[in-house]
């Protein structure tokens, strides 16, 4: 009963702490992996991982130092569709002044059901049938190479098995 108070009074001033609109260079950001849209047969991650949705030039990401990897596991289900072959699989992790080294911006991006959203800009809109500029592509999969991959070993389970995130 005291554990259980002592979790739930910890979750409580977590949860409860004030987001600021900047984004430091050293905080820890990370991008939902779904399987096999995400990944190759190596596990690695594909060239479309960092690439933004048509029309937009963001790629969603959360702020992992204002919540906890349970909650980003909680989001990263929600927006699965395993028969689109986009089965949750773990993350990707970076540190912001990793991706502003890319000349990339991050934003805070609150959205409905998830205070810790932000975007990685790459500064240009993805337009259907077009590639995407040879620099921003180079860029993109440097970013992609040293993205930190994390496995979730038990994907059915509310609760993150995997190693920490850094």
């Amino acid at each position: 009963m005291k554990k259980n108070l002592a979790d739930y009074l910890h979750l409580l001033i977590f949860f409860n702490k004030k987001i600021p609109n900047l984004i430091d260079n050293s905080e820890r950001i990370i991008r939902t992996i779904y399987s096999r849209i995400n990944l190759n047969n190596k596990n690695e991650l594909k060239n479309n991982f960092f690439k933004p949705p048509i029309g937009s030039e963001k790629i969603s990401v959360n702020r992992l130092d204002y919540t906890t990897i349970k909650f980003c596991k909680k989001i990263g289900k929600k927006h699965q569709h395993e028969e689109q072959d986009r089965a949750y699989y773990g993350f990707a992790a970076l540190i912001a002044k990793e991706i502003r080294n890319f000349d990339f911006d991050i934003d805070y991006d609150p959205i409905k059901g998830n205070r810790y959203h932000a975007n990685i800009k790459i500064g240009y809109v993805s337009r259907r049938g077009q590639q995407l500029p040879a620099d921003i592509t180079y860029k993109i999969e440097k970013l992609k190479k040293i993205a930190r991959i994390y496995i979730d070993p038990d994907t059915n389970s509310k609760k993150w098995y995997g190693d920490e995130v850094k």
